[in-house]
């Protein structure tokens, strides 16, 4: 369909794009750019065109980038399609191969998920509605951080919102999907149009918002998903959430 082949052509994009910066053009003394249409040019400090080496990746890389936008799903290979459907198609398959998490004591280390965080992953995709009520340190905020990266990878144009009682606990959370997207393999990474402490706004068009729970937060956007982080510490809760439902009513 295509959502499918939007998102493999992005993929093949970035895969091209990390071939010729990381393998054709290693080491070479250049300044390279993609411009709007995604085409990349090289100039070096003084403004001429630089070597034969240079220009050929350059041109190399330009004729692939235009085939792209005639190809068709069955253009890609196997693999590149059957892993990207495996991932589109489970947030939990997603999680337990690709996604990495900073762990005490231990650093950066895979993600395993326990049987609870496998059927919170199941109830998010198939509820609208979910309250989670767990213990302190038992790996909620993380599932629902790595659910909500799953959505806006896969889900383009989407806008999803990230509110919690503290503006800083909010922006803590887009950390960590900050974190676990720049350790997604190539591949998998959307592009991103715009990344802070505030926001991330994907090359598909998904973006997520970090903020704190006052009634004017989100007023007046259309939200596609809300999560609501530390809910029971909202002051006004009754208020908040009567200010905050018509954004996600139409969802």
């Amino acid at each position: 369909d295509s959502k499918k082949l939007r998102a493999l052509k992005e993929i093949r994009r970035k895969n091209l794009e990390k071939n010729l910066l990381d393998v054709q053009l290693k080491g070479q003394d250049h300044y390279v750019f993609i411009n709007e249409r995604n085409k990349a040019q090289v100039v070096n400090k003084d403004g001429a065109w630089v070597t034969e080496h240079i220009r050929t990746s350059i041109l190399k890389f330009n004729f692939e980038i235009d085939k792209i936008e005639k190809m068709l799903v069955k253009d890609f290979t196997k693999e590149e399609v059957a892993e990207y459907m495996k991932c589109m198609s489970s947030p939990e398959y997603f999680a337990t191969k690709y996604i990495k998490v900073i762990a005490p004591s231990k650093g950066l280390v895979d993600f395993k998920p326990y049987a609870y965080q496998k059927k919170l992953f199941k109830s998010f995709n198939e509820n609208r509605f979910n309250i989670v009520l767990a213990c302190r340190q038992s790996g909620k905020s993380i599932t629902s951080v790595i659910y909500i990266l799953w959505y806006a990878t896969f889900n383009p144009e989407k806008t999803i919102a990230i509110l919690a009682n503290k503006g800083a606990t909010a922006r803590e959370m887009l950390g960590r999907i900050t974190l676990a997207l720049e350790n997604l393999p190539f591949f998998l990474q959307p592009g991103c149009k715009e990344l802070n402490k505030g926001n991330i706004t994907f090359s598909n068009n998904a973006k997520i918002i970090a903020a704190a729970t006052s009634g004017s937060s989100i007023r007046g956007l259309s939200i596609d998903l809300l999560f609501l982080d530390e809910f029971a510490f909202v002051e006004r809760d009754a208020e908040f959430y009567t200010s905050t439902y018509p954004v996600i009513s139409a969802g």
